[in-house]
């Protein structure tokens, strides 16, 4: 990065200048995220629960229970974003000290402007999640890939979803979504 020092007078009047703008070089990129706290979700499958924690925000509940919860949000793709893969990151916790949780992110397609209708969606990547053995400690599960977006102000719906029906789910208390991070490949010039 170049320091400018300003050499100028405060009289001195400038005619012209002249900046770069070429950034079709650019390849300095970096990791950013955009947190969607639990508030900013709605109940999407089952019965989960949204609870306030005096003072501090909220978050969903989802219960022990042979079906499926979800809550749902949107995510839009920032005017930064460089290209490849958006991440998700699911925080979570439980009063659960053993057991395993399934959590599972379904989406629509990556939509723009003029596009068809919603669609079913993509698949739906689950991971299975081991509980910190602490209770009510935040836990955050293994990156859920969400795939390459069109480019940006492109638009998905999704859903994050406890899969309580799954044999796998052994965590026998409900669990806490705090919320979602998304990961992508930004440009610095924002």
């Amino acid at each position: 990065m170049a320091t400018v020092t300003n050499t100028f007078s405060p009289n001195t009047k400038i005619k012209s200048a002249s900046v770069n703008t070429n950034f079709t070089d650019l390849t300095d990129t970096r990791t950013k995220s955009i947190w969607l706290p639990s508030g900013s979700f709605i109940k999407t499958e089952g019965t989960p629960t949204e609870t306030g924690v005096d003072g501090l925000g909220s978050f969903w509940s989802m219960t022990v229970t042979a079906t499926d919860e979800g809550i749902g949000s949107t995510l839009i793709i920032p005017l930064d974003w460089a290209s490849g893969d958006i991440n998700a990151y699911i925080y979570w916790g439980s009063n659960g000290t053993v057991g395993d949780a399934v959590l599972a992110m379904r989406r629509t397609s990556w939509i723009t402007e003029g596009a068809g209708a919603f669609d079913a969606g993509a698949a739906e990547p689950s991971i299975v999640d081991t509980v910190p053995g602490v209770s009510r400690q935040l836990k955050i599960a293994s990156a859920i890939n969400l795939g390459t977006p069109g480019g940006v102000n492109y638009y998905m719906a999704f859903s994050v979803t406890r899969k309580g029906a799954s044999a796998s789910d052994t965590l026998a208390s409900s669990l806490r979504i705090a919320g979602v991070r998304f990961d992508y490949t930004a440009y610095p010039i924002y």
